[in-house]
């Protein structure tokens, strides 16, 4: 039975349950990977639109305990319902074509030469688009923010939702990247314009909540 583990990214379960147990056989190795990445990305997407807004995620929590989460809390509560779209989504996007019985599959390589090759195709896909602008607002082509930038990003917004954190890392940590310059404090005049950077892919996701700022 297929199943998912914290450790694999999206993209890994997808590539590993259609090579290991759907299979790709009919599609030369460049065909592979690009079904590949378009299926990951449709999957990706499939479980944002899944998620819950912050607002609902907070609500119920206020009232099954009488309070409201502080910052630590509503981002597990994020969390945690990432994990259960993640699940859900899975379920019936992939692990449901998974043939049955499955077929043992002997792997060309031991378990750490496939993670080492998943990492370099990884790198690699993130190295393709490392001057896309906006691969912060895509799962499959941005890098996962650095304590430094979280830090900042906590202490320029903190205020904000932690939706809306979690997305300004994102935009934060590509900006950095591209040894662009990024606010730096509450008075830097970037500040404004990344706000509104955020706000408007927020809304663009349809969390106009949290773009706005409603808790």
């Amino acid at each position: 039975m297929s199943t998912m583990t914290e450790q694999e990214t999206v993209r890994e379960i997808v590539e590993r349950v259609w090579r290991t147990e759907i299979g790709l056989d009919d599609l030369n190795p460049a065909e592979q990977q690009n079904f590949l990445n378009r299926e990951a990305q449709r999957i990706e997407d499939l479980i944002e639109d899944q998620i819950p807004g912050q607002g609902p995620l907070v609500e119920q929590y206020r009232r099954e305990n009488q309070q409201a989460p502080d910052y630590t809390t509503t981002v597990r509560l994020i969390n945690m319902a990432r994990l259960q779209a993640s699940e859900q989504i899975l379920a019936e996007e992939l692990f449901s074509k998974v043939p049955s019985p499955v077929v043992d599959f002997e792997p060309a390589g031991t378990l750490e030469e496939l993670a080492q090759e998943r990492n370099e195709q990884d790198q690699a896909l993130r190295a393709a688009n490392r001057h896309d602008r906006d691969r912060w607002m895509r799962a499959l082509h941005r890098s996962e923010p650095t304590p430094d930038i979280e830090e900042l990003v906590a202490q320029l917004w903190p205020n904000r939702t932690a939706w809306f954190r979690v997305s300004a890392q994102y935009l934060m940590q590509a900006r950095s990247e591209d040894n662009e310059p990024i606010p730096t404090g509450l008075h830097d005049p970037l500040l404004a314009q990344f706000t509104n950077q955020v706000e408007q892919e927020l809304r663009a996701k349809g969390r106009v909540r949290d773009a706005d700022n409603v808790r």
